[in-house]
């Protein structure tokens, strides 16, 4: 996966960014009777994940939502276990393109979701009246950057990231489309990663708002090649395809990241390459 570094120079979205950032800080910070919230949402979804915990529930499926649960830590800083691997490292990359060889490109822990993850979602913490109650900006703010600024046509992640947490090795192949990633970390202390013609590129972390862009490439269709409906609110796209080669173990956008610090993930999908390119160009713009 080719990921490019864009520099944030667009003064209105510095501006709208400084704001976010102000929100995140009293996010990371605020507590429910002396306990983190953000504590209380991840012991919550630790429960929810843990397919042991769901068969004495009586689900179903209690694999579907961490298929990977037991090769997998729960934190980065846990010591592995014998049958685990790290979620950023070559050992579980290698085993989740073997797997995709084995299982195909539509089975759930193959199509392009992540395996495990650890940190906490926006969608978790908006469940909470407390949340909506103390922080009735930040739904607001997220969508001013996604769809206002961005003009994203969905939000990929929205997301809290606690020292020690984690996404593994993903590719969203089920989810094509042109992405910007936004990641806030205000010590620094956190890495995303992507795999290109075999090499593990690292893109660390620095204090503050880091923005990056790049393509997530179809692993869906089952031909070589699929055409790619472009949907732009406001505009007529009935006529607008683009051919895109149906990517393969080895060249789907695989990427993960980890962090050693708060850091929280904004990511947003543009249907449309030249929305995403001109986009760019606003970004970098001052």
């Amino acid at each position: 996966m080719l990921m490019k570094d864009i520099e944030i120079k667009n003064p209105d979205m510095i501006e709208l960014l400084d704001k976010l950032a102000q929100e995140v800080d009293r996010i990371f910070e605020f507590k429910v009777n002396d306990e983190h919230l953000l504590s209380i949402c991840k012991k919550e979804r630790y429960e929810h994940t843990n397919p042991y915990i769901r068969m004495e529930q009586g689900k179903n499926d209690p694999w579907i939502t961490a298929p990977h649960w037991d090769i997998l830590p729960w934190n980065v800083n846990d010591t592995l276990k014998e049958n685990e691997m790290h979620p950023c490292g070559r050992e579980y990359l290698e085993h989740m393109k073997k797997e995709m060889v084995r299982l195909g490109n539509h089975d759930r822990s193959t199509e392009g979701f992540p395996n495990k993850e650890s940190f906490v979602g926006a969608k978790e913490l908006l469940l909470k009246p407390e949340f909506n109650e103390e922080f009735p900006q930040f739904n607001t703010l997220t969508k001013e950057v996604c769809f206002r600024f961005f003009g994203g046509n969905s939000q990929a992640l929205c997301a809290f990231y606690s020292p020690g947490d984690f996404i593994p090795w993903h590719h969203n192949g089920n989810a094509p489309g042109y992405n910007i990633l936004l990641h806030y970390n205000k010590e620094g202390n956190g890495s995303f990663y992507t795999h290109h013609e075999g090499e593990i590129i690292e893109f660390p972390d620095k204090k503050g708002w880091v923005c990056r862009a790049g393509q997530f490439f179809d692993t869906w269709s089952d031909g070589k090649f699929k055409k790619m409906r472009r949907y732009t609110k406001g505009v007529d796209t009935t006529n607008l395809y683009t051919t895109q080669l149906c990517a393969d173990e080895e060249s789907a956008s695989w990427h993960c990241a980890q962090t050693q610090s708060n850091r929280f993930t904004l990511s947003t999908i543009c249907n449309h390459e030249e929305i995403w390119l001109d986009l760019i160009d606003e970004i970098e713009d001052n």
